[in-house]
């Protein structure tokens, strides 16, 4: 049932602080068969604080609950209860953060999990897709709805990507943006499009795989052992594409001749720069146009806002202009680290300490999907042919370089 915008406007949002106030709305939550459920927080994850946590039901009641205020909301409020639960379906979108903050700061372990960015790789995989890049909430919204509900938080998304400054979601009281973002986080998850997803999934017979993803996921910053056994999967599966570019692509390719919604385009966004190196001259130089990419491309967006001479932005201020959202706020962090700690000899220290890691990660993570989807986004949206300036200056760069 699609529901109408001032039906929705009648819909209760509470946020909930008090201990006794949490555990009756857990009983009624806890007759719910499927939730909606979003975390936020301060750079989210294994040690970044969570400071709120969502719920939406099937009919579009939200409840905020505010963790930052009161943190015995999980355990004396029962909202482990809840989020621990295998008779209740907790629908999340790219749920590794919160639930590596679930459990390394409140000890819940999430249980009975429809993850629906999984849910959009799992199908991409299943069309033939080897690697797919993760969609943000909006774009997820975007394929998989067009209601008039999900229409709505969609614009109340991109305040999101707008107002998500790093000390954003610890501000109290909540500001009513505050509350319109969190609520436009969960809403637009049920049920339209997670309904069409579990569709889908079913009529393709991939629940098995799918719920094999979302225990991979759920335990990616839990549990070593699947966190290397993710990476061994989709190292193995980079560097078959990679080969398969250099052993069948004529050597006069540009990363440009591959669509952007390609494997071979995500496989040279993915592989680690001195891999790139290591395999030939060829993937090296491809490697190099992929990076490229980022940094010419807001050269002529400024440009094309008027601008005669365009600064190079440095990566943190690349992520702090293209993407505020939760992924990229936590790599913001890392990099702040990168640029207070590579003195001259940081990379030279051996064995690799946590320091070290977490930048070296964040230096890759911080740029896909959500910078690049941006950039990209605004490139070949394109009334006035700077699509066309774009790639003219990629080529001239790298004729450049290559003199």
């Amino acid at each position: 049932m699609v529901m109408k915008r001032n039906q929705m406007a009648n819909q209760a949002v509470e946020i909930i602080v008090e201990t006794s106030r949490c555990r009756h709305v857990v009983s009624i939550l806890s007759r719910e068969s499927v939730l909606a459920v979003d975390c936020e927080g301060i750079a989210l994850g294994v040690e970044g604080p969570m400071t709120l946590l969502q719920i939406c039901t099937n009919s579009g009641d939200v409840y905020l609950f505010d963790v930052q205020e009161n943190r015995e909301l999980f355990s004396e409020g029962h909202l482990k209860i809840v989020l621990e639960s295998n008779e209740i379906l907790k629908v999340i979108h790219a749920c590794p953060y919160d639930s590596a903050a679930l459990y390394h700061q409140f000890g819940v372990t999430l249980q009975n999990v429809f993850d629906t960015q999984v849910a959009d790789t799992v199908l991409e995989e299943h069309n033939g897709r080897l690697l797919v890049s993760s969609l943000d909430l909006q774009g997820l919204c975007q394929k998989y709805s067009s209601s008039k509900k999900v229409s709505d938080y969609k614009e109340q998304l991109k305040i999101q990507y707008s107002k998500k400054d790093g000390e954003f979601w610890a501000k109290r009281s909540l500001t009513d943006e505050m509350k319109s973002v969190a609520e436009g986080d969960v809403r637009a998850l049920i049920p339209e499009v997670f309904e069409k997803q579990k569709r889908i999934i079913l009529n393709s017979g991939l629940q098995e795989k799918f719920r094999e993803r979302v225990s991979e996921i759920i335990k990616y910053y839990i549990d070593d052992e699947v966190r290397k056994h993710r990476y061994k999967r989709r190292f193995i599966i980079v560097n078959q594409i990679i080969d398969s570019i250099n052993e069948k692509r004529d050597t006069r390719t540009v990363c440009s001749d591959f669509p952007e919604d390609s494997d071979e385009y995500e496989a040279l966004k993915r592989i680690d720069y001195r891999e790139a190196c290591i395999k030939s001259p060829f993937i090296d130089r491809l490697k190099t146009e992929s990076i490229l990419y980022l940094i010419v491309a807001d050269t002529v967006l400024e440009e094309h806002k008027g601008r005669l001479l365009v600064s190079s932005l440095d990566l943190q201020a690349l992520c702090q202009k293209y993407s505020s959202c939760k992924k990229v706020s936590a790599y913001k962090e890392q990099i702040k680290i990168q640029y207070s700690k590579k003195e001259g000899c940081f990379w030279a220290k051996r064995p690799l300490i946590d320091e070290m890691k977490s930048v070296a990660v964040g230096d890759v993570r911080a740029l896909i999907p959500e910078v690049f989807e941006t950039q990209k986004r605004l490139v070949t949206k394109d009334p006035l042919g700077y699509d066309y300036v774009f790639e003219t200056r990629i080529v001239q760069l790298m004729a450049i370089l290559k003199n």
